[in-house]
């Protein structure tokens, strides 16, 4: 899920609005606030974000108390956009609902806390709840009487485009990529350069699900010369490039570009992302390995790191479960390579378990087939081909569900289930 640049101005004025009620703070409670914040001399200051948090947290407290309801709406807002930032997100959604109960009787700023609410509910994977939301605030939107732009933009005034990307978003991981690219096209005509390149990006992402990859290709070179190095949008991009060319068959090129993407998502101090990047890597590595016969012993060192990313994500305060699904699929292959069937069928097992951890309507998502695609992968490359039919038939049955027939893995799979279902037949005929 990509990160949201407000614009420049909206930066500017959300945090101002809540320094200087933190200014009121400190002037009209100096003891409370030398207690907050006193530290021993010759401390240095924190140069992180995930440090300076509780500090900012008791600035956005103090607007929050002093402040007028719209003004104590933007500090929870702010304070949501912080606990988003550190996974903190059953409270950042707390935060939101608490601030549109402020907002009463101002229609903008509850469409866009509810933009904002929507934004967060996709990254966890939410989809319905997503969808729920957005559609809300888009509903509101459409409706405006005053459709001029804001001269100053305002975190509680959000552009229509903003809600078009989400919704694109929502289209998107539900399979229905060419409702993606509408909503992607929709909000690209007003777009500023910043969400031009971001806007790219997400036409690239769906394009190369739909693995038309030179076109997608292309999308995603317009982004990045967009996007200069050091852009906090321009991992995002690279992360996709780098699929692209994965799927067209080319893994060390695919390699540079995700360790690209790392590298600077380290430098942002963006861990958890930079940690979904290294997924990638290790992806990119086993098809390096895979390409040269890789013995089982050269897949092990990738097989124990891909186990430590994955007791990261089961130690954080709110495990996100799709990309613990996700890097346990990741693990599940990587024992595949190595012929350790028994461990490969458990990390599936236990896959499709974080899977049906997702919030409702997660049965509805194409990621979903791929963990019954790959159970079926590793039954047919143990001779159970009944096992396997199941399983791909499974698979077929939930892409049918949420994509077109044209979908690629649709006939991949139709092809493999006709295939192996020839072959059972004939071995019963000998029998």
């Amino acid at each position: 899920m990509e990160h949201q640049r407000p614009h420049v101005l909206s930066m500017m004025i959300g945090p101002i609005a809540v320094l200087c009620a933190a200014l009121f703070f400190w002037t009209s409670f100096p003891a409370a606030a030398a207690s907050a914040y006193e530290a021993p001399r010759g401390t240095s200051t924190p140069s992180d974000a995930t440090t300076r948090a509780p500090v900012l947290d008791d600035m956005i407290l103090a607007a929050n108390v002093v402040g007028t309801p719209l003004a104590r709406a933007r500090a929870l807002q702010a304070a949501a956009g912080l606990g988003e930032t550190r996974g903190d997100f059953a409270d950042a959604l707390r935060n939101l609902d608490a601030a549109r109960l402020l907002c009463t009787g101002h229609s903008d700023a509850i469409a866009s806390l509810r933009v904002d609410s929507g934004r967060l509910l996709l990254k966890l994977g939410d989809l319905e709840g997503a969808q729920s939301m957005l559609q809300l605030a888009a509903d509101y939107m459409q409706n405006r009487r005053d459709t001029r732009a804001y001269r100053f933009p305002s975190e509680l005034n959000k552009p229509m485009s903003e809600v078009w990307t989400l919704l694109g978003g929502v289209a998107k991981a539900t399979g229905k990529y060419m409702d993606a690219r509408q909503y992607y096209e929709a909000a690209i005509q007003n777009a500023d350069t910043i969400e031009q390149a971001r806007l790219e990006a997400a036409l690239c992402d769906v394009l190369q699900l739909q693995r038309h990859l030179g076109a997608a290709r292309k999308r995603c070179e317009t982004a990045l010369r967009l996007q200069p190095v050091g852009d906090p949008d321009r991992p995002a991009t690279q992360r996709v490039l780098g699929l692209i060319y994965y799927f067209a068959g080319d893994p060390r090129r695919a390699r540079g570009v995700h360790l690209s993407a790392h590298a600077g998502l380290k430098a942002l101090q963006r861990w958890s992302e930079a940690d979904w990047l290294r997924e990638y890597v290790l992806d990119d590595e086993v098809a390096i390995l895979a390409e040269s016969n890789g013995t089982a012993d050269e897949y092990g060192p990738l097989a124990a790191e891909m186990q430590e990313l994955i007791d990261k994500l089961l130690a954080a305060s709110e495990p996100i479960w799709w990309r613990v699904s996700d890097a346990r699929l990741r693990l599940a292959d990587m024992y595949r390579k190595q012929q350790r069937f028994e461990a490969a069928e458990a990390a599936v097992g236990a896959a499709l378990e974080a899977f049906q951890r997702r919030p409702a309507g997660y049965e509805k998502v194409p990621d979903y087939a791929t963990i019954f695609e790959l159970a079926g992968v590793l039954a047919r490359e143990q001779g159970k081909t009944e096992r396997a039919v199941e399983e791909f038939s499974e698979a077929l049955r939930i892409l049918e569900g949420c994509t077109d027939s044209k979908n690629m893995d649709v006939r991949y799979l139709r092809d493999e289930i006709k295939e192996l279902s020839e072959k059972s037949d004939a071995s019963k005929e000998q029998d």
